[in-house]
């Protein structure tokens, strides 16, 4: 009779080796989330979420904006409407086309003396803006200024983000 040997089990993996995986493992997902959420915000500069899905979220320029209200004055019927200035400081290189759109704090009953604008598209509460051939030339290092008149209801607070300009979010940079 053939005597069989017992052998002792032999481990898979010791302590060391199970604490690099799962450090691993913990470390990707933590990168893979930084990565996430800041390619949706970055420092609040910036809220680009939108509804129509990944493709529309914009580039990062290093282009800045403000906005200033010059007027406004009653638009009737429990509106007012604001003559609005946004001055866009280039500095993503020299511009020979111009597309500029941003969000309004709500849907515009009107827009209009947009004179610098060849075309103006408006979806809900976003509206672009298209340049004319006298004015499609934005050099580097230089400011555009968009000037358009926005009625909005009166019991709403104006207010103007995600500013875009050729595909690229514009950073706000607040004027003291």
């Amino acid at each position: 009779m053939k005597k069989y040997k017992i052998r002792k089990r032999k481990k898979l993996l010791n302590p060391f080796h199970m604490f690099l995986i799962v450090a691993i493992c913990l470390l990707f997902v933590s990168y893979s989330y930084a990565l996430l959420s800041d390619s949706l915000t970055i420092q609040g500069k910036a809220n680009i979420l939108s509804s129509g899905g990944s493709e529309d979220i914009p580039d990062f320029g290093q282009s800045t904006y403000y906005v200033a209200v010059m007027n406004s004055w009653p638009g009737g019927d429990n509106a007012t409407c604001y003559s609005v200035e946004i001055p866009i400081t280039n500095l993503d290189g020299d511009i020979n086309y111009w597309e500029i759109s941003f969000d309004v704090s709500v849907e515009p009953i009107s827009i209009s003396n947009t004179w610098q604008a060849s075309n103006v598209i408006t979806s809900k509460n976003r509206t672009t803006y298209i340049c004319q051939t006298w004015n499609a030339d934005i050099p580097n290092n230089s400011t555009f200024t968009l000037s358009v008149h926005i009625t909005i209801p009166t019991n709403v607070d104006l207010n103007i983000t995600s500013v875009i300009l050729n595909g690229k979010s514009v950073n706000y940079v607040p004027q003291t």
